[in-house]
């Protein structure tokens, strides 16, 4: 059985300096959207639920394209993460 296995390489970056720029600034594929964020809370099962609703719908609509960050807690982060990573065909 063959699978396809994908990896999510990170680096981490320390802001103690005085010269520090966000790194998200240097990726052109963001650096033009305004500064807004969407926040997704936490409640387990439910609030994992509401979250890939919420983000579907967002999608279909064309506005989650606006965004430029997101961050969840709890549940939330449950339905965040694999809706950011997973592959749109899934």
């Amino acid at each position: 059985m063959a699978t396809n296995s994908k990896y999510v390489n990170t680096r981490i970056f320390s802001g103690d300096a005085t010269d520090f720029t966000y790194p998200e600034s240097q990726l052109p594929e963001i650096n033009n959207k305004k500064n807004w964020g969407l926040a997704f809370s936490g409640g387990g099962t439910r609030s994992a639920s509401l979250t890939l609703g919420q983000l579907r719908a967002l999608k279909q609509l064309g506005i989650l394209e606006q965004f430029k960050y997101c961050s969840s807690v709890s549940g939330g982060t449950w339905g965040l993460t694999p809706f950011i990573f997973l592959d749109s065909s899934i």
